[in-house]
């Protein structure tokens, strides 16, 4: 695999697994859709940095998330609202066990004992030591945070709000 420096969170990807190296130094699997990369940094940093990057803090997302889904916890986030990508951590993001999945990609999850198998997109699998029926639960909140951001982008573009409020077109 090959090991890049920083990275940039695409409709490409998958998912981000936190592992350890030998060292016990946590480091992370970026799944593609074509590959697979790794960045020597937690998972949740990754994404920290891709909310920055994308117009946003990491602290203003999961704002926005907590004040759409009242009384959840373990907020999925809107990484990049212009390209409509959604990620929910499967644990605490401060764990160093976190793997945040991308909605979009999550083909189908299976009960395996007392974890879950999720297939991706592409057909690769990532076993999570959550029930199904929790994962489930987290793509369906992911879904209602993505379904609220959308129709309120469309009421105001559909409503001209913009112009009206603002001179600049």
């Amino acid at each position: 695999m090959k090991v890049v420096d920083e990275y940039y969170i695409q409709k490409k990807t998958m998912a981000l697994e936190s592992k350890w190296d030998e060292f016990g130094h946590v480091y992370t699997i970026i799944h593609e859709e074509h590959e697979k990369l790794i960045i020597k940094k937690p998972a949740t940093s990754v994404i920290e940095f891709n909310c920055v990057f994308y117009g946003s803090s990491y602290k203003g997302r999961l704002q926005a998330s907590g004040e759409i889904l009242l009384g959840q916890k373990l907020l999925p986030v809107c990484v990049c609202e212009f390209n409509d990508i959604y990620m929910f951590p499967t644990m605490s993001p401060k764990s160093d066990q976190v793997i945040w999945l991308a909605v979009d990609h999550v083909k189908e999850v299976r009960s395996s004992k007392n974890k879950s198998v999720v297939i991706l997109s592409n057909g690769d699998q990532l076993f999570i030591p959550l029930l199904k029926e929790y994962i489930t639960s987290k793509i369906g909140k992911t879904s209602q945070l993505a379904m609220t951001l959308q129709q309120r982008r469309r009421f105001l573009l559909e409503n001209k709000y913009w112009n009206d409020k603002y001179p600049f077109k």
